[in-house]
C-alpha cells in the first residue's frame, strides 16, 4: 500500500493558497499606494464650473491629486486664485512663445507647431513676445466671457496654483 502521508498532502494544498493570498495582499498594497492614493473621485459644487461646462455648478471628477511638475498642454486643471477654486484648460506650457500677429490675433509658437487663437481671445500685452519659463502656464477657460479669471485677465499662472489635473468628468 503506497499512501502518501496526510501531512505532505495537507502541506502541498496549503502552500498554493498561501502564495495566492500573499500575491493578493501585495497587489492590494501596490494598488493602494500606486493608484488609489494618486487618483481620487471627488464631487465639487462651484459656479466656477461654468467656465468649462455650460450651466454646470456641480460635477463629479476623477482627478490626479499629485500631477507631475510638467502639466501637459490641453489638460483641464483645477486651480486656485485668491482662495477661489477655478477650472481652465492649459493652452501654454513652459517653452511656448505668445505674440500678436499682423492681423491682431494672438498666436502660440511651440514644438508642436503652435496655435492661432480666435479674435475674441485677448491676453494681457505683458504676455506678448514672452517665452514661458519653467513653472509658468497659460490657462484659458473653454467658455470665455463668464467673468471668471484665467490667463486672459491674469497673464501667466504659476505651477503652484494648479492643484489637480482633471482626468475624467463623470
Amino acid at each position: 500500500m503506497n499512501r502518501s502521508s496526510p501531512r505532505t498532502s495537507d502541506w502541498q494544498t496549503r502552500l498554493p493558497r498561501r502564495i495566492h493570498w500573499l500575491l493578493f495582499v501585495v497587489l492590494a498594497v501596490a494598488l493602494y499606494f500606486g493608484l488609489f492614493r494618486r487618483y481620487r473621485m471627488t464631487t465639487i459644487e462651484t459656479p466656477a464650473l461654468s467656465a468649462m461646462y455650460a450651466d454646470a455648478t456641480r460635477a463629479r471628477f476623477i482627478v490626479d491629486v499629485s500631477p507631475s511638475h510638467a502639466v501637459p498642454r490641453d489638460a483641464i486643471v483645477w486651480w486656485e486664485y485668491q482662495g477661489a477654486t477655478l477650472f481652465a484648460r492649459v493652452v501654454g506650457v513652459p517653452g511656448d512663445r505668445f505674440f500678436v500677429d499682423a492681423d491682431g490675433r494672438w498666436r502660440r509658437e511651440s514644438e508642436d507647431g503652435g496655435r492661432v487663437f480666435p479674435p475674441e481671445v485677448t491676453f494681457p500685452q505683458t504676455l506678448s513676445g514672452v517665452v514661458l519659463a519653467p513653472g509658468g502656464y497659460v490657462l484659458l477657460a473653454d467658455r470665455p466671457g463668464t467673468g471668471l479669471p484665467d490667463s486672459t485677465t491674469l497673464g501667466i499662472v504659476e505651477r503652484e496654483a494648479i492643484v489637480y489635473r482633471v482626468l475624467v468628468r463623470l
